[in-house]
């Protein structure tokens, strides 16, 4: 993973604390490349579960794990929280967001990026869509407004960036070979 998948991945503390978690996908999708997006998300899916598990579940926002569904004992809320469709239902919403903002955010200019954090947030608002779908016994597809408020203000903002500023340089090409490494001019600099 580069350097940019780990910023990301270390604000996922912040955005629990903040009741914001899921806009991780979208800062994934338009800041890293497709695998590193993916990987982050995983990762911030792998937290909430802990975070989950610690007690805080009521801070990892998005309506991803139920919060205090561990009080009964470890193991008994561990496979509850695993085996509910819904919790599967928001997280590959999770994965299926990062990788859609960060195969448009990686094409460049400034209206697929915007495409892409607003396809996203589409793709997140869906997601909470089916699992209050799934929650209510296939009645009703209204979620909370809170964690709908979240995705579709950090959404809105994330699209307005894009359409501004475009997608960031991704991470990739950054990087540098050992045989480019003689390419690049040494100016100013002396060999020891």
């Amino acid at each position: 993973m580069s350097k940019a998948a780990a910023v990301a991945g270390s604000s996922v503390a912040a955005l629990s604390l903040m009741g914001a978690l899921s806009v991780l996908p979208l800062l994934s999708g338009l800041c890293l490349r497709v695998r590193d997006a993916l990987g982050t998300t995983l990762f911030g899916i792998a937290s909430a579960l802990l975070l989950s598990y610690c007690g805080m579940g009521s801070f990892t926002g998005g309506g991803l794990f139920v919060p205090g569904s561990l009080a009964g004992g470890v193991e008994q809320g561990v496979i509850a929280q695993l085996s509910n469709p819904s919790v599967w239902v928001v997280g590959a919403s999770w994965l299926a967001a990062a990788a859609a903002g960060a195969l448009l955010c990686s094409r460049g200019g400034r209206a697929l990026p915007a495409l892409g954090m607003a396809s996203s947030t589409a793709i997140l608002v869906f997601g909470l869509m089916a699992r209050a779908f799934i929650e209510s016994g296939l009645a009703s597809w209204v979620p909370d407004p809170a964690d709908i408020a979240v995705v579709v203000v950090f959404g809105l903002a994330a699209a307005g960036i894009a359409a501004w500023l475009g997608a960031p340089v991704r991470s990739n090409s950054l990087r540098t070979s050992p045989g480019r490494l003689g390419q690049i001019s040494s100016e100013g600099y002396t060999r020891d």
